[in-house]
């Protein structure tokens, strides 16, 4: 073969040949990587922004509910020192004319308190003590009136039994839509609420059922989801009914 032929030419290669294509595709491959990265990163972000909120939102809350309190009870101090003569007073007068005036100053949650130390005080006449005890029914009545009870339970055969529990809480004076059967695990029945305004009403409706419930051997326990206050309003229970025994 003649030194002067001319040298074959080389054949070009399979990523020569698609250099351009694989190029593309790894540039769109670590663009959509880096997009998918950055947005895992905004999405990590703003869930712990949100938590920092919630916490700081809960020690508000907390705050706020210890100075209301702390309020409520220099009221109710206030209120027992001016008023000493005739609370304590044998006269019923005296006494029906303090029942109207505590009923009507005071939220129910902070009357019962108040009333119930009134039934143990041994200062108090045993000739009042049945009266304050009337008091203290109306004052439970107001704080049912104001409570909305959803009550969901488990297993279908309770459904009799759930309806005997929505007529008896009915009849206490709280508001009760209905019922509702759900599939999720209910392993205990629960008391729940959202705002520490119903925790009084929550933990009064927890001992009601746990004698409603007692020959089965169940404890209601409460629970406040404070975390999801903002998706209902003040006023609102969820009673939670595991599956009875038959």
């Amino acid at each position: 073969m003649s030194d002067d032929a001319p040298s074959p030419a080389p054949r070009e290669g399979l990523f020569t040949k698609h250099s351009a294509a694989i190029l593309t595709f790894a540039a769109s491959a670590m663009t959509t990587v880096f997009s998918y990265s950055q947005f895992k990163i905004a999405e990590i972000e703003k869930a712990k922004a949100e938590a920092v909120a919630q916490t700081q939102k809960d020690k508000e809350l907390e705050l706020q509910r210890i100075k209301d309190e702390r309020d409520w009870q220099l009221r109710l101090g206030d209120f027992l020192l001016k008023n000493k003569a005739q609370i304590f007073s044998s006269e019923e007068h005296d006494v029906r004319q303090m029942r109207a005036v505590i009923l009507s100053t005071f939220p129910p949650e902070i009357s019962a308190r108040l009333l119930d130390g009134l039934m143990r005080d041994s200062a108090t006449p045993d000739a009042t003590r049945e009266s304050w005890q009337e008091a203290r029914q109306l004052s439970d009545e107001q704080l049912n009136a104001r409570t909305t009870v959803y009550v969901q339970y488990v297993a279908a055969r309770d459904q009799p039994r759930v309806k005997a529990i929505i007529d008896k809480l009915r009849k206490r004076g709280y508001k009760v839509p209905g019922s509702e059967k759900v599939t999720v695990p209910v392993s205990a029945a629960e008391v729940r609420y959202y705002y520490d305004s119903d925790r009084e009403a929550a933990s009064t409706m927890a001992v009601w059922l746990g004698q409603e419930l007692e020959s089965q051997g169940i404890v209601p326990r409460v629970q406040r989801l404070e975390r999801l206050a903002d998706k209902t309003t003040p006023g609102i229970v969820e009673m939670w009914i595991p599956a009875l025994n038959p």
